[in-house]
């Protein structure tokens, strides 16, 4: 049994907000993004330490880079949609949307392109929203011989999340210096019916790095439109914190006190 032991230093502050240099949804972003960097680091380290097999150390870097890198392109998306709803309802003379409004938990690519995105299709922007849609609708492709880039690392996301450690290929060489070399294995679907999906071998590490560079770019498209959307930032940007004061009995009890009588004038003699 492995339980070797790699001491790695874990951030505790400052706030999120001063630790990206920035607040709302493009903090939230740059957040899961720099998280993810941190946990590819980490896996980076475990990987130099110890290879890249099925280590719980390995396992546990992987999952928390997929969830960060992931979670990065969702909270943009959010953006994206809070904006677009805080910019048709000030501008609806109504004050109503025009579509029902998309709750926090529904709010994904999906959502945005079924209520919203004929929406602003209609308005006069200055802005090039046609090419990141393009730009989206290309990464999360599913059609063809290949998956878009962000579809494959969702895949990759759900099925450490929903089903179990990813698959690796090895690649072992034997000589005068015996290694053996770990990488994923990053699945292509059949394209035929009864055909068989193909597996191309990725360094870990490289491929999610790549990935972190496509989903900065991709999320910033995103989030420009949000800003130009809604320039003055989004309502929800503040996140509510509720606060609960438990007081001790003995703290809250107090003591009567007897009535106080002035008396004004001069005493008599």
């Amino acid at each position: 049994m492995d339980s070797a032991i790699l001491r790695l230093d874990w951030p505790i502050g400052p706030e999120v907000d001063e630790w990206v240099g920035a607040s709302g949804p493009r903090g939230w972003v740059a957040f899961k993004l720099k998280s993810g960097g941190f946990h590819i680091d980490t896996l980076e380290a475990v990987g130099e330490a110890r290879g890249f097999s099925r280590l719980v150390g390995v396992e546990m870097s992987l999952d928390a880079a997929l969830a960060a890198l992931c979670g990065a392109f969702d909270a943009s998306v959010s953006g994206l949609i809070q904006a677009a709803q805080q910019y048709f309802f000030r501008n609806d003379q109504g004050s109503s949307l025009p579509w029902k409004r998309i709750e926090p938990h529904d709010q994904n690519w999906g959502m945005f392109k079924e209520r919203i995105w004929r929406h602003l299709q209609a308005e006069v922007l200055e802005y090039d929203a046609e090419g990141m849609v393009d730009a989206v609708d290309a990464a999360l492709n599913t059609k063809g011989a290949a998956l878009g880039w962000l579809e494959e690392l969702r895949r990759l996301r759900n099925r450490a999340v929903h089903e179990q450690s990813l698959p690796r290929h090895i690649h072992a060489q034997v000589g005068a210096v015996n290694r053996t070399d770990w990488a994923l294995s990053v699945v292509s679907p059949a394209t035929k019916a009864g055909q068989d999906a193909t597996y191309r071998v990725e360094h870990p590490v490289r491929y999610l790095r790549a990935a972190q560079r496509k989903l900065t770019a991709l999320t910033d498209e995103i989030l420009g439109l949000a800003d130009h959307l809604c320039p003055e930032g989004s309502p929800l940007e503040q996140t509510a914190q509720s606060v609960t004061v438990h007081v001790p009995p003995a703290t809250a009890s107090f003591t009567a006190l007897a009535p106080e009588v002035i008396v004004s004038g001069k005493p008599d003699n």
